[in-house]
């Protein structure tokens, strides 16, 4: 079968239309063709909750056993409590989260699951809720009711409309109304589709025969926490790595004034804020292959990102470029031919995974990656001279496009 294309999940919308008008800013809703319903279910294995659940993950990137495969179906038949698998890698899963990437490009995280309801099993989710991200939802099978009503699209965490405020900013958010003049209610049917915008509260009710719908989730990275990412990892490299002084808050940063330890901190920000931001840019999605995936940590070789064009324009070697911050890098020798590297980012601030990535290339580049983890910053006429050669070239603009 013909690969799955996110373009025939907007059909008829084009992915420029939708990006201007609606991403990010109200509901959009269409039907599947039936040619693309067929497709879907084809590659979300007709919706058979066991196939399904044994090519999705855990949290911590495990597989469901067959015990537990068996468990999450008798929840389902007997129990006819709402699943959600959070995590698919099911083939049409990796095809929609592909095509997003390659055809959208928005957002630093894509991620696709899954949701299995009965009729009378309740609300999906914990009732009335918004959540901080982008979501995509296809109906597979079944019908549901989703009731929806505009929330603050600049919301900057997941939240339960009868959970109490955890903080001001949610204090200050307005509680909406949820009766019958103040929802919008859509019934989604098998090959319907909504968009919903961060920030907007919803429930979803299964309203007929057993449901099967398919989410795909894009991740809404606030400019405001980006810019504390950026800030929180600049003071850790100048005042934290090799101090050997207490640098924690104390009584006289409670009162009035600044401390003296405290005051050259707020002094780096004050002066070096834009270059800051310059150096820790939000990191984008990066194209990935099937065969080099594992569940959550993706992967992908030098020669696909080449043939995808995940490159930045030629690099000038007068320049000089470093690792971005937020970003780990370790380097692993497969064989004498092939050095994996990979990339993480989990962020000590906010806890927020934003990169699990590897990249295979050839080990021409080895002697170049190390120079390059050594140091904070290295011109590029240096690191050509480690490794000469296309390789080494090609791997620095596919790092630098990917704002590592």
């Amino acid at each position: 079968l013909e690969a799955l294309d996110f373009c025939d999940v907007l059909h008829p919308l084009t992915v420029e239309r939708f990006t201007e008008e609606f991403w990010g800013q109200k509901i959009y809703t269409t039907s599947l063709t039936e040619d693309m319903q067929h497709r879907m279910m084809a590659k979300f294995h007709d919706g058979k909750l066991g196939d399904i659940a044994a090519e999705c993950r855990k949290e911590d990137n495990t597989k469901y056993s067959s015990e537990e495969i068996s468990d999450l179906e008798a929840q389902f038949e007997g129990q006819r409590r709402t699943l959600n698998l959070p995590w698919a890698f099911c083939d049409g899963a990796l095809e929609l989260q592909s095509s997003f990437i390659e055809k959208v490009g928005l957002g630093n995280d894509i991620e696709v699951g899954v949701y299995f309801s009965k009729v009378g099993s309740g609300m999906v989710g914990s009732g009335w809720h918004s959540d901080n991200n982008h979501n995509i939802t296809i109906q597979v099978c079944g019908q549901k009711d989703w009731y929806v009503i505009p929330g603050n699209t600049n919301t900057v965490g997941n939240r339960g409309l009868l959970e109490q405020p955890r903080n001001g900013h949610e204090q200050g958010c307005r509680i909406p109304a949820t009766g019958p003049a103040d929802t919008a209610c859509y019934n989604m049917r098998p090959g319907s589709v909504i968009y919903l915008p961060p920030g907007y509260w919803h429930q979803v009710v299964p309203v007929e025969e057993d449901s099967f719908s398919v989410d795909i989730r894009i991740a809404n990275l606030a400019q405001c926490k980006w810019i504390c990412e950026a800030v929180f990892v600049s003071l850790l490299a100048k005042f934290y790595g090799q101090s050997d002084r207490l640098l924690a808050v104390n009584n006289e940063d409670m009162g009035q004034g600044f401390s003296a330890s405290l005051r050259p901190q707020v002094q780096h920000i004050q002066q070096n804020l834009e270059g800051i931001l310059a150096e820790c840019k939000p990191l984008r999605c990066i194209p990935f292959e099937a065969l080099h995936t594992d569940g959550l940590s993706k992967g992908a070789s030098l020669d696909f990102l080449r043939e995808s064009n995940f490159l930045a324009p030629p690099l000038d070697s007068g320049a000089s470029v470093g690792l971005n911050r937020l970003v780990a890098m370790s380097l692993k020798r497969r064989d004498d031919e092939v050095l994996l590297v990979q990339l993480h980012s989990v962020s000590s601030l906010s806890t927020m995974e934003y990169i699990r990535f590897t990249v295979l290339c050839l080990i021409d580049v080895l002697d170049a990656m190390q120079l390059l983890m050594g140091h904070a910053k290295v011109p590029i006429g240096v690191l050509y001279r480690k490794s000469p050669g296309d390789e080494l070239r090609t791997l620095l603009r596919a790092l630098v496009h990917a704002n590592v």
